[in-house]
C-alpha cells in the first residue's frame, strides 16, 4: 500500500512538470456607462441611464435626511420617517393596498435610512414602470403615514432595544463608535425606549415635510426606457413638487483618541472575550486613501494577513482576527480590528496586536505581501460595478460629495501605483498604536491583566427604563409624609410581615397570547426570601421556565438549557421580588424603602391613593385604599414583546395565611390591553427555602 502511494506521487508529479504557468491578462478598465445629468426647475438632480439588457427599470432617490438630523430627544425620526415612506401607506392607498399591488406585479420596493442619507428605490419590468413610478412619487411627495403602522413599527424598534444585549457582537458594533467619539455624538448615538415613545406621527409629517423635498434630493433612473420618454414621466409625477431647502445641522467635529484607554462591558459567564480596537479612519480625499486600502490587506483582511497569521494561526489566540481602515466621503470612519478570543488570552492578544500593528511601521511590506495585498483589491474592485444601478448609485454619491468625475474609474490605478515605501510611509501617519479606544466585552472573573492595557472604564449598558431627562415625581416633606402614613395602613393590613422569613405561591394563570392566537394556560410556583432571593417555576404547553435570582445575578432555565441574565431581563426578575407586596411591606419596615404620596387615583372604578415605592433603580406604584389600607393595585413597567410596557395589576379575594394576607386573584393589564388573569391556589410560609442558585 505505502509503495502504491509513492508511484502515485511520482505520476502526478511527472504529469503537471510539464504543466504550462496560468497567465490571467489584466483586469478590463472599468468604463462606467454614460448618464445624462439635469436638473428640474424645483431643483431636484437628476441622473438618466438607458440600459437595454433586460426589460427592467429601477429608479433610486437619494435624501439628505439623514439621522444626523434627529433631535436630541427623538433619535430614530429620521429612519422612521424613511421607513413609513414604504410601510405607511402612499396616497390613495393604504399600507395593505400597497403592498397587494407591489406583489401583483412583482415590484420591489426598499427604503433606508441612517447617519449619512435616506434613499427611497423601486424596481419593476419596463411594462409596470409607470404603475409603479406613480406610487413612489406618492410614497414620496404624499405618504399617508398610517398612524397604526408607526405604532406597529415602535412596538418592533422597542423589542430590539429590550434584546440589544443579548449578543457580544451586537453590543461591540454599538458601543465601539461611542469609546471613539463619545456616548452623545451624532455618528455614536443611538435611540432609547424613552426615544421611540416621544416620537409621534406629528413629528414624522414635520420630518418628511422639512427634508423630503425636491432641491433636497438627486433622483437616478436606470435600465430598459428612452430618455425622452423617461423625462416626460419625471416632470409629469415630480415636475410640480415644490420646496425649499432646510436649514440643516452642520457636520460634527470629529476629535482624535488622546490616549489608549479600555472600556470593558461586564457580561456573566462568558468564558471568551469579543474586542474592538481602534482610533479614527480617513475620509476618500485622503492623500493617503489608496495606501489604506493595501495596509488594511497587509495587516488585517483574510488569511495572508499578519494579524491573521501571528495571532491565530501561530498563537492560537482568536477564532477570529481581522482589520482594516475606514474611510467615509465627509468624515473619518474608523481604523478598527475585531477579535474574538478565550478569556485567558485576551490580554495578550490585544498586547501581541498592538506589537504587530508598531511591526508593521518600522519597514516596508516585502514584495510578496504588497503583490498580494494589490491582487486582492484588483480582484474585489470589479463587484463595486456588479450591475448598471450600483454604477449609478457611486456615480450619484461621488457627485453629491464633490469628487472628481473619474475618481471611482481611477482607483484601481491609483492602488496599484503604490509602492512598499508608500504604504510604509503612510502606516506611520494612519496608525497610532499608542491612541487606541478599546472595547472589551466579557466576564471580569475570567479576565486578567486588563490594567495592562491602560486605564479601565466599566461601561454601563443597561437599558434605561424611562426618560433620564424627564421630570422627577415631584418629592416634598409633605409628600413623603402622606406616603409613609398610607404605609403604615398597608403594613396594618396585610398583617404580620416580619414573620414572613420565605413564601411559596402557587396559582395558574390564563395569558392573553394575542387577537389571533388563543390564550396560553400557565401554572405559576413562585418563591422567595425576602428581600433577596427569587425563584419563579412556570409549566406551559411548549415546556417549563425557570427564572431566577440569587442574591447577586439573575438567571434563566429554559428547555435548551441555562444561563445568567443582565439588562432588562435581569432588572425584570429584581423588580418581580421588589414589587411583592409582602416584600415591599417588609422592606417597608425595615427603611430600605422610600414612600412618596404621589396624588388621587382610581382602578376599576374605585378611588385610590397612589404611593411610590423605590429603591435603588427599583419602583413600583400601590393604589391603596385610603381608609382600609387595602392595596387595590399595583402599577409597574416591565419588559414585554413591545419592548418596556406598563403594567397594572388589580388584586382581590384577600385571605390570611398565619396571620398574613395574600391576595388569591390578581387580573393584569398590560399598555391597557387584557393581559393575564391568575387565581392562586396555595400560599406556604417560613418552610426553610433555600434553592435559589441557577441550575448547571
Amino acid at each position: 500500500m505505502k509503495k502504491a502511494m509513492i508511484l502515485l506521487t511520482v505520476l502526478i508529479g511527472l504529469i503537471f512538470a510539464d504543466a504550462p504557468k496560468l497567465e490571467y491578462p489584466e483586469l478590463n478598465p472599468i468604463q462606467i456607462p454614460e448618464y445624462e445629468k439635469y436638473k428640474l426647475d424645483n431643483g431636484m438632480t437628476i441622473y438618466l441611464m438607458e440600459d437595454h439588457e433586460f426589460p427592467v427599470i429601477t429608479a433610486y432617490m437619494r435624501v439628505d435626511a439623514r439621522s444626523l438630523y434627529d433631535p436630541v430627544e427623538k433619535i430614530g425620526l429620521a429612519e422612521m420617517t424613511s421607513d413609513m415612506l414604504r410601510l405607511g401607506g402612499a396616497g390613495d392607498r393604504s399600507a395593505d393596498e400597497v403592498d397587494l399591488f407591489l406583489e401583483s406585479i412583482g415590484a420591489e420596493f426598499d427604503v433606508s435610512a441612517n447617519v449619512n442619507r435616506a434613499t427611497v428605490e423601486v424596481k419593476s419590468l419596463t411594462d409596470n414602470f409607470e404603475d409603479v413610478f406613480s406610487l413612489f412619487a406618492d410614497a414620496l411627495r404624499r405618504p399617508a403615514f398610517d398612524e397604526e403602522k408607526i405604532d406597529w413599527m415602535k412596538k418592533q424598534w422597542k423589542n430590539g432595544i429590550m434584546h440589544r444585549n443579548d449578543q457580544p457582537d451586537g453590543i461591540i458594533e454599538r458601543e465601539f463608535p461611542k469609546a471613539l467619539l463619545g456616548a452623545d455624538h451624532p455618528y455614536a448615538r443611538h435611540e432609547e425606549i424613552y426615544n421611540i415613545d416621544a416620537i409621534t406621527r406629528d413629528d414624522v409629517v414635520a420630518f418628511h415635510k422639512d427634508y423630503y423635498v425636491p432641491p433636497n434630493a438627486d433622483l437616478g433612473i436606470v435600465g430598459d426606457f428612452d430618455t425622452d420618454e423617461m423625462k416626460a414621466l419625471i416632470e409629469k409625477y415630480f415636475g410640480d413638487w415644490q420646496g425649499q431647502m432646510p436649514e440643516k445641522t452642520p457636520l460634527p467635529d470629529f476629535p482624535p483618541v488622546e490616549e489608549t484607554k479600555v472600556f470593558f462591558i461586564q457580561k456573566d459567564g462568558l468564558n471568551q472575550a469579543t474586542i474592538q480596537m481602534g482610533h479614527l479612519g480617513i475620509r476618500e480625499d485622503s492623500t493617503d486613501y489608496y495606501a489604506s486600502n493595501l495596509i488594511g490587506r497587509i495587516l488585517g483582511a483574510g488569511r495572508d494577513a499578519r494579524l491573521y497569521k501571528e495571532v491565530r494561526y501561530n498563537r492560537g489566540w482568536a477564532y477570529t482576527v481581522s482589520g482594516w481602515i475606514g474611510s467615509g466621503m465627509d468624515h473619518p470612519e474608523n481604523f478598527s480590528i475585531f477579535l474574538q478570543t478565550k478569556a485567558q488570552n485576551a490580554v495578550d492578544a490585544v498586547e501581541l496586536i498592538k506589537d504587530e500593528i508598531v511591526k508593521f511601521q518600522s519597514e516596508p511590506p516585502t514584495k510578496d505581501e504588497l503583490t498580494k495585498a494589490k491582487s486582492a483589491y484588483e480582484n474585489a474592485y470589479p463587484f463595486r460595478f456588479s450591475s448598471p444601478i450600483a454604477n449609478l448609485r457611486l456615480a450619484m454619491v461621488y457627485d453629491y460629495y464633490g469628487y472628481p468625475q473619474d475618481f471611482q474609474e481611477t482607483m484601481l490605478e491609483n492602488v496599484r501605483k503604490q509602492t512598499g515605501d508608500d504604504v510604509f510611509k503612510a502606516s506611520r501617519r494612519l496608525l497610532r498604536p499608542e491612541k487606541m479606544a478599546i472595547v472589551i466585552v466579557g466576564d471580569t472573573a475570567t479576565i486578567d491583566g486588563l490594567e495592562r492595557l491602560g486605564q479601565v472604564e466599566m461601561v454601563d449598558i443597561e437599558i434605561p427604563m424611562g426618560d433620564p431627562n424627564a421630570p422627577s415625581i415631584e418629592k416634598t416633606e409633605e409628600t413623603l409624609k402622606k406616603g409613609s402614613m398610607m404605609m403604615d395602613k398597608v403594613v396594618s393590613f396585610i398583617g404580620s410581615v416580619e414573620n414572613v422569613k420565605d413564601a411559596r405561591i402557587i396559582g395558574t394563570a390564563t395569558v392573553a397570547a394575542g387577537p389571533q392566537t388563543m390564550d396560553i394556560d400557565v401554572s405559576n410556583d413562585f418563591a422567595f426570601v425576602s428581600p433577596s432571593k427569587i425563584k419563579s417555576t412556570m409549566t406551559m404547553p411548549f415546556g417549563v421556565i425557570t427564572q431566577g435570582f440569587d442574591g447577586e445575578k439573575a438567571w434563566i432555565k429554559m428547555p435548551q438549557g441555562s444561563q445568567y441574565l443582565d439588562g432588562a431581563d435581569a432588572m425584570d426578575i429584581k423588580r418581580s421580588l421588589f414589587g411583592n407586596l409582602v416584600n415591599l411591606a417588609r422592606c417597608y419596615e425595615k427603611g430600605t424603602l422610600e414612600a412618596n404620596y404621589i396624588g388621587d387615583d382610581e382602578i376599576d372604578g374605585k378611588p385610590c391613593q397612589a404611593v411610590n415605592l423605590s429603591q435603588n433603580d427599583l419602583e413600583v406604584t400601590l393604589l391603596i385604599d385610603g381608609d382600609s389600607g387595602e392595596v387595590l393595585g399595583k402599577t409597574y413597567k416591565g419588559v414585554s414583546q413591545s419592548g418596556l410596557s406598563t403594567f397594572v395589576e388589580t388584586y382581590d379575594d384577600y385571605r390570611a395565611i398565619s396571620g398574613v394576607k395574600f391576595p388569591h386573584k390578581v387580573a393584569t393589564t398590560m399598555d391597557g390591553q387584557d393581559y393575564s388573569e391568575t387565581i392562586v391556589s396555595k400560599v406556604e410560609l417560613n418552610k426553610g427555602l433555600s434553592e435559589f442558585d441557577k441550575p448547571e
